[in-house]
């Protein structure tokens, strides 16, 4: 399986290297395992589709592949009219301007054409982390009884717990410096957040990086460490139901103009709500759901767990001796 995904991203490479200066936008790969099964394997660009639209994607196939007909049903009818985003007059303009500030390669930091993948070194290891219902409840429960602040001012929903706990365990596992800069980047759906409301079968691309800087390590090693994870997350959840989009460029593009050197930041990719196992091309359900390009960067990857309604898969990529550190904390958290 693993091959058929890495082939698949190597194959969107070679077509980005044949297109020249016109990217693809999508890479397919289908491997049968004679006897076995199948493996898909998909690249997508980002400029084109996000998770949810990805997402309505393969499940828009599967239910044309299980019930031979080209005939959706609404929810999983795309909305392909780019003319239903609308943002401030100049925010697109604001938002281009800062690119060559964000990208590495200044000279073309407006291509369309994605980077190489980076070599994975071979102490880097690969796991998946399963929280069960029973202990999301458990990591809300906690919230509300350890918080100074009432759980009425907190968002205790699974997405908040869940990875404000990821998180604590992850600046845990790799020690250093207690007053070193960690930080938190998150990215949230806008489709019901523009003015007005996007359909949520859009089309394309609607998330906003959001960020939670400004920490150092010290505040997640202690007992409370999860508390103030809890915290922080809740307070930038809640944020995002009272502010514009402009609010959150403006913030986003001042925060990372001025983040701390050397600040080591987890981004959280997926959701609780990504039901892909779900997606029943009418031979059973998926046995195996992964995320491949999470070994190229600092993301954790979360999505529904495919045994159980409730449960999270917690996907992520760490060398050897954090990752030892990391299941053992993950673990026992729970039960401490």
């Amino acid at each position: 399986m693993w091959k058929a995904l890495s082939n698949a991203l190597a194959m969107s490479e070679e077509f980005l290297v044949r297109g020249g200066n016109s990217p693809t936008l999508l890479a397919l790969q289908v491997t049968l395992f004679p006897n076995q099964g199948f493996s898909i394997g998909i690249v997508s660009h980002h400029v084109f589709v996000d998770a949810i639209t990805a997402l309505m994607f393969i499940k828009s196939w599967a239910h044309i592949c299980k019930h031979g007909t080209t005939t959706l049903p609404e929810d999983l009818t795309p909305v392909l009219d780019r003319t239903v985003i609308n943002v401030p007059p100049g925010l697109e303009e604001k938002m281009l301007e800062l690119v060559p500030y964000l990208s590495p390669d200044k000279d073309n930091a407006r291509t369309l054409k994605l980077p190489r993948t980076k070599e994975v070194s071979s102490d880097v290891y690969r796991v998946k982390l399963d929280v069960i219902l029973e202990n999301v409840e458990k990591l809300k429960k906690r919230a509300k009884n350890e918080s100074k602040r009432s759980h009425l001012e907190l968002h205790l929903s699974t997405y908040v717990v869940v990875n404000a706990y990821v998180w604590t365990c992850l600046v845990k596992a790799r020690g250093g410096d207690v007053d070193r800069p960690v930080a938190y980047e998150y990215a949230p759906d806008f489709r019901n957040r523009l003015g007005p409301s996007v359909r949520g079968t859009y089309s394309g691309s609607c998330v906003f990086p959001i960020c939670c800087l400004g920490h150092k390590a010290k505040h997640f090693l202690g007992e409370d460490g999860f508390i103030n994870a809890v915290e922080i997350t809740s307070d930038s959840v809640k944020s995002l139901g009272t502010r514009g989009i402009e609010v959150f460029f403006d913030l986003y593009e001042d925060k990372t103009k001025n983040i701390e050197r050397g600040t080591d930041i987890w981004a959280a990719s997926g959701s609780n709500r990504f039901s892909i196992y779900g997606s029943e091309f009418g031979w059973g359900r998926p046995v195996n759901s992964e995320i491949v390009s999470y070994d190229q960067c600092q993301i954790f990857c979360m999505t529904e767990m495919r045994d159980q309604t409730g449960g999270l898969e917690i996907g992520l990529c760490l060398k050897k001796d954090e990752m030892d550190v990391l299941v053992s904390l993950f673990n026992n958290g729970f039960e401490n």
